[in-house]
């Protein structure tokens, strides 16, 4: 079964965007600020290392806030969605986190394969991951269900692209500019899922276990940042030493978002 939405509907979808959607919108966070965009360049690295480490959680978790399903049932089912909650594993390991070594000036070359996206029974996925940014770039979106989606890039409060795909195919969605993006659905507003897109090859995604590893990292003092759903970034002073270099980060009940904290 299609779905056409009305004009009416697909009016209200498009402003639903910006509030709910299958999309990419970057949240604001004031401190998450980069300093090197388009400033990192790939060459030597000095006295490498292979920096590794877990991300865990002390604290109580709060109820995750969920949003029900409220149409396309045949396809999407009755259960209820996640819009924001914590991603814990064993042990209040973090999963799904993503972990950046900043201000790297120069180090290893990028080495990203295809980026692809997909939204299937409703549920777009993957969940949370992180990408590096080399230049301009697109991400590879692909609908795996018999019903409409859409997809919409906002950039702070700028929308960058908003593309239609009622068809199961795939189209490409463009990112040219670092930062935390918000994906959404405008027909299915309980649909949500992130992308951290940094300006270096220096990030690592956490493992179901929590555990990361960044690899090729020159000696030197540097500044990590981890971030994760539910949670604002956190920023880790470390020093690199040549050979292997570990470091953990854990998130309190201090990190947590407001909205979290207040169940929406």
């Amino acid at each position: 079964m299609s779905y056409k939405p009305s004009r009416r509907q697909f009016m209200g979808h498009t402003v639903a965007a910006t509030a709910g959607t299958f999309v990419l919108i970057e949240i604001a966070h004031p401190n998450l600020s980069w300093g090197q965009e388009g400033k990192y360049k790939a060459g030597k690295v000095n006295n490498p290392a292979t920096v590794a480490g877990a991300v865990t959680f002390k604290g109580t978790a709060p109820k995750a806030i969920m949003r029900a399903v409220t149409d396309s049932f045949e396809v999407a089912g009755k259960e209820p969605r996640q819009w924001e909650g914590l991603n814990l594993g064993a042990g209040n390991t973090v999963k799904d986190a993503v972990v950046m070594i900043n201000k790297i000036p120069e180090g290893k070359a990028f080495s990203e394969g295809k980026h692809v996206t997909w939204v299937e029974k409703a549920d777009i996925h993957p969940r949370s991951e992180g990408f590096g940014l080399s230049g301009p770039t697109s991400v590879d979106v692909e609908n795996r269900d018999p019903i409409f989606h859409s997809w919409i890039l906002m950039l702070g409060r700028r929308q960058v692209a908003n593309v239609p795909h009622p068809n199961k195919d795939v189209k490409q969605i463009k990112i040219d500019k670092p930062g935390l993006y918000e994906m959404r659905c405008g027909p299915h507003p309980w649909e949500r899922a992130f992308r951290m897109v940094v300006p270096h090859p220096y990030y690592a995604n956490t493992s179901k276990d929590g555990k990361f590893e960044i690899k090729d990292v020159p000696a030197g003092s540097y500044e990590a940042v981890a971030w994760a759903e539910g949670f604002n970034p956190k920023k880790i002073p470390i020093t690199v030493t040549a050979g292997s270099t570990s470091f953990n980060v854990e998130f309190t009940d201090a990190d947590i978002t407001e909205d979290l904290k207040k169940g929406g």
